[in-house]
Order: structure tokens, then C-alpha cells, then sequence
């Protein structure tokens, strides 16, 4: 099926390459800016020009986890499924679940019995134990670690190098900042460390 990768900035980039390596041709990028230019010898679309190219898969390569969220959602509700990218040096134990649209790239780890929600991406060498449930359109950064049987809320950012310690519950649309680490339960719609 045709695939196309929505978003052509960097986060774009990662996804390309994961799905080349996954063996996936991918027929353009599509951005809702597009001067119709190309990125790795394929068009720069926008929206609108593959409305009536059905059927075909997406990958939304979006960063923020809001917007993530939105697009994944309206595009599924018009029949569009998201695809899901799997890069074939990550590695996932045989009963992790992992949900639609997500991105799991080169060095992510996902242990046993995690979870992982719909449209998440599990940056670089991050690292989600067993028993973890992450909460859909989350986004784990470079070299987090989320420990052993964390329950981790929708739309939550784990900076890179953080680490959330096992068995805590983090809330719906949670910050956590680059190389802190988590001791306690965060509530909804918090940031860790508070800021100075």
C-alpha cells in the first residue's frame, strides 16, 4: 500500500530512514508548508494533493505530541491508517504491545509486557522496562529510561537522559525535563522539575 510520511523536518528524516530500513517504500513526505520541493529524491506534497489518491497509509513524523495527536485522529476518522514504524535495531521483547502510528527507532528498547500507546515515539537508545504502560501520543526522547512498571499518562514528554524511577504513575500531558529524575507520582498537566 502507498505509504507517505507527514511532516519533513527532522523528525521526518528518522522516520524515512526507519522505514527504509524496515524494507518500506515511502511514495513522499506531505507538509501542510510544501514549496513542492524534494527530500531524499521524493516530492514534498501538501494534504490536499493526495486527497483523492486513496487508499494509502501515514506516518505522522510530528514531534509535539498535541499536534501528533490531532492529525492521527482526524485522518483515522476520514479512513486513513496510521502506520507504524518499527526500526529493525530496536529492540522488542515478544510481548511488548505496541499501538498504531507509533515509532520505535534504531537502539529503543521496550522490555516485557510493556505497553505502548498509539502515535508514541521511543527516541534513540530509550528505554521503556517491563510491565510499563505509555499512555498514547507520549514521547520518550534520546537515552530516557522509564523503569520497570511505570504507568505513564497520555501526551507526556520524558526529556532526553530522564529517568522515572519503577512502579510511579505519571498523569495525562506531563513535562519532564532532560536528565531529571523522577522519585514520586507526577499529577496531570505538570512539569518536572517545577521551573526556577
Amino acid at each position: 500500500m502507498t505509504l507517505y510520511i507527514y511532516g519533513a523536518g527532522g523528525h521526518g528524516k528518522v522516520v524515512f530512514h526507519t522505514f527504509i530500513s524496515m524494507g518500506k517504500t515511502i511514495t513522499a513526505f506531505l507538509d501542510d508548508k510544501s514549496t513542492h520541493e524534494q527530500r531524499y529524491g521524493l516530492p514534498i506534497l501538501t494534504p490536499a494533493d493526495i486527497q483523492s489518491s486513496a487508499p494509502y497509509t501515514i506516518h505522522f513524523a510530528i514531534g509535539n505530541n498535541r499536534i501528533r495527536h490531532a492529525l492521527q485522529t482526524a485522518w483515522q476518522q476520514r479512513g486513513i491508517s496510521a502506520a507504524t514504524a518499527i526500526h529493525p535495531r530496536a529492540t522488542c521483547y515478544p510481548s511488548t504491545t505496541i499501538g498504531t502510528g507509533s515509532l520505535l527507532t534504531a537502539g529503543s528498547i521496550t522490555g516485557p509486557d510493556a505497553v505502548i500507546g498509539a502515535g508514541c515515539i521511543l527516541n534513540h537508545n530509550s528505554v521503556v522496562e517491563h510491565d510499563s504502560v505509555i499512555g498514547d501520543f507520549c514521547h520518550i526522547a534520546q537515552c530516557a529510561v522509564i523503569s520497570g512498571g511505570v504507568r505513564l499518562g497520555t501526551q507526556c514528554f520524558v526529556g532526553a537522559g530522564a529517568v522515572i524511577l519503577p512502579y510511579l504513575t505519571i498523569g495525562n500531558h506531563v513535562t519532564i525535563a532532560a536528565g531529571a529524575t523522577v522519585t514520586h507520582d507526577l499529577p496531570d498537566n505538570s512539569t518536572f522539575p517545577l521551573p526556577m
